[in-house]
């Protein structure tokens, strides 16, 4: 399950933009969206939420990042090979050209364990 997801320098999106599933402060809707995992330390999740905004912000670039990440993960062991070329596209508003990693960051909970990763994805030359 997905945590949280961070990225940065990919496509619209600059500086590292986050989206997290941890249980903020409010108790709203804690009895319906909101469930407990087991074990110290680890924090509530929300069962659901939602990526909204103005248009021209990065939500459908957000969405592909994830896809990317999800990508990487799931297919790594089966079908990619060292070398295979992912659909990066770095940052792409600056003028000239961007030549740093497209930096992908998820939090995972696998069994009752979160994982930390980060993916910094070289561009294509």
């Amino acid at each position: 399950m997905l945590v949280e997801f961070t990225v940065a320098n990919f496509r619209s999106i600059k500086m590292e933009q986050s989206f997290s599933l941890v249980k903020g402060k409010g108790d709203e809707l804690e009895h319906t969206n909101v469930f407990q995992l087991s074990g110290a330390g680890n924090p509530d999740l929300l069962r659901s939420a939602a990526i909204y905004g103005p248009n021209v912000v990065g939500k459908s670039n957000f969405v592909r990042a994830l896809e990317i990440m999800r990508r990487v993960v799931i297919e790594s062991a089966t079908k990619m090979q060292h070398g295979d070329e992912l659909p990066m596209s770095p940052f792409v508003w600056t003028g000239k050209r961007n030549k740093l990693p497209v930096n992908l960051k998820p939090c995972l909970l696998l069994m009752v364990c979160v994982f930390n990763m980060a993916l910094p994805l070289p561009v294509a030359e």
